[in-house]
């Protein structure tokens, strides 16, 4: 049995996480497995002011000692109803594989953890701990380098994609992505739209076509699209706003044109403009 991934962390994008893992298990025919990932917390036992009696600094360490206890039971327990009712929301969805499991660790490793029977992991954009004015968490990039399965971050409400954009160069490496995604029943039966951004030249055209045919078979309608533009970011977001599309799909850490929107800072720039879900595939 393989699992879609869904991490959860209590941040306002739990709910689209939840409902973007029961759209991606109900196309693939997968489980679920909601994970819950117990990061250590702030230790709260700061050095106390050497001007404090020793009787009263022992005191108050022993009190900052029992409130990390405290702080970690609550933790533990709201992290279990987390789990719950994402388990009660899928199965009223009609999930019917569910799994459960809480880890006292790092959210990276916790993910690799659960890797090896995953084929997707769901991750919201921005987690718990950030604020409305940080785009995207901390974890994102290293998630996305690490893990070898494909990452759907939510942006916000989650609604099933009836258009999808795939952004691709013609290299053989996209190329690659775009079988994948052939092969694959995720995007199977929903319009694809094919998106080079480059010049207006011959072999463009022909890469465009190439994967069109690829994608023939997957029950859509498939449409190529070149873009002149300078601005790869621009274009891509004004392309997904013209056309309606649901869900941008995107290769992962690679070294040209579009693919150098994942290198770096340039990774998380893409993901924070993007105002659909992000399907980032290796």
């Amino acid at each position: 049995m393989t699992y879609i991934i869904a991490a959860l962390d209590n941040s306002d994008q739990q709910h689209h996480v939840i409902d973007a893992a029961i759209w991606a298990a109900s196309r693939r025919g997968d489980g679920i497995r909601f994970v819950h990932a117990l990061e250590k917390p702030t230790d709260s036992k700061a050095e106390l002011s050497g001007n404090i009696g020793l009787g009263t600094r022992e005191h108050l360490q022993a009190q900052l000692v029992e409130m990390d206890a405290q702080r970690s039971r609550m933790a533990y327990e709201h992290g279990l109803l987390l789990l719950k009712d994402a388990a009660q929301i899928a199965i009223d969805a009609g999930i019917e594989e569910l799994d459960m499991q809480q880890r006292h660790d790092e959210l990276l490793p916790t993910l690799l953890n659960y890797s090896k029977d995953a084929s997707l992991f769901v991750m919201g954009r921005r987690g718990t701990k950030h604020s409305e004015k940080e785009a995207i968490g901390t974890h994102i990039e290293t998630v996305t380098r690490r893990v070898e399965q494909p990452v759907l971050l939510t942006t916000g409400e989650f609604t099933a994609p009836k258009a999808v954009m795939i952004a691709y160069d013609g290299r053989e490496t996209a190329l690659d992505l775009i079988r994948k995604i052939a092969d694959g029943p995720i995007l199977h039966g929903l319009d694809i739209h094919v998106v080079m951004i480059g010049d207006d030249k011959l072999a463009n055209h022909e890469a465009l076509d190439k994967a069109a045919q690829l994608l023939a078979h997957t029950g859509g309608k498939i449409t190529p699209a070149l873009v002149k533009s300078d601005d790869t970011l621009t274009a891509i977001n004004q392309y997904i706003t013209d056309h309606d599309i649901g869900l941008l799909v995107m290769g992962a850490f690679a070294n040209n044109s579009v693919r150098r929107l994942f290198l770096g800072s340039k990774t998380l720039k893409m993901i924070a403009a993007s105002q659909v879900p992000l399907l980032i595939m290796r």
